[in-house]
């Protein structure tokens, strides 16, 4: 913007011309027309039933609990004990293990629509429900090795089971452990940069006349290096 009496080129929203000290003009307020009032159809917003997926908001916990789920799903019908080259399912050997498939079938349902249902924690406790069942899963799954008859050798059932079990279990922890911090950053971080996921950027704008050099001594503002006058408080600067 330029003084009307010197011409300069000052800041937006200047008060005081930098060159001359002038009060700049008070600005023309503007007065928009009375509004209409029609009849407008709404359309249903997104609530906490609508799915807006994006990757890169899905959380590293959510995304090992979610396949972790799943390999203990396949691990609880792999062999599980072998003997004479002949093998049993898990599932078909040790009955309560059937309530830990029933389990993890169920934290895969609840992983999969927290990632997909924006708001679907929120809207009841879904993380501790979640790291609950899992920790009693892995428990069945324990008591499951330990009651295995004597005599058989392990097979990859339970090794994989236990492993991946306990994997996830930690990831189920990972809201409520400050150590497990790093399990709560989204998969990509893309999106992030300076001042966080997706926030503004801290750093200043550039100034209209060039690099900023100094402050006015009255009132702080940043002021040109070639001013004569301060455009926020009107003082001189030299």
């Amino acid at each position: 913007m330029n003084c009307e009496k010197c011409g300069r080129s000052n800041p937006i929203g200047f008060r005081f011309c930098s060159g001359c000290g002038a009060p700049s003009a008070p600005p023309v307020t503007y007065s928009p027309p009375p509004v209409t009032q029609t009849n407008v159809i709404r359309q249903p917003s997104g609530g906490p039933t609508s799915i807006d997926f994006s990757w890169n908001r899905v959380m590293r916990f959510q995304g090992v609990i979610t396949v972790g789920s799943v390999l203990v799903i396949v691990g609880l019908f792999l062999p599980w004990v072998s003997s004479y080259g002949f093998s049993f399912s898990g599932l078909s050997i040790h009955g309560f293990l059937w309530l830990s498939f029933l389990l993890m079938v169920a934290v895969l349902v609840l992983s999969v629509l927290e990632v997909l249902i924006p708001g679907f924690s929120e809207s009841w406790p879904l993380r501790p429900v979640v790291a609950g069942i899992i920790l009693f899963s892995a428990l069945l799954i324990l008591l499951g090795v330990v009651s295995m008859p004597g005599g058989f050798s392990w097979s990859i059932g339970p090794i994989w089971s236990l492993i991946v079990v306990i994997s996830t279990a930690l990831a189920s922890l990972a809201p409520f452990v400050p150590s497990f911090a790093f399990l709560r950053l989204p998969i990509s971080t893309s999106t992030m940069n300076a001042n966080g996921f997706g926030g503004a950027s801290s750093q200043a704008p550039p100034s209209a006349h060039g690099q900023i050099g100094s402050f006015c001594s009255s009132c702080g503002n940043a002021i040109d290096p070639s001013a004569q006058f301060c455009s926020s408080c009107g003082s001189p600067t030299k």
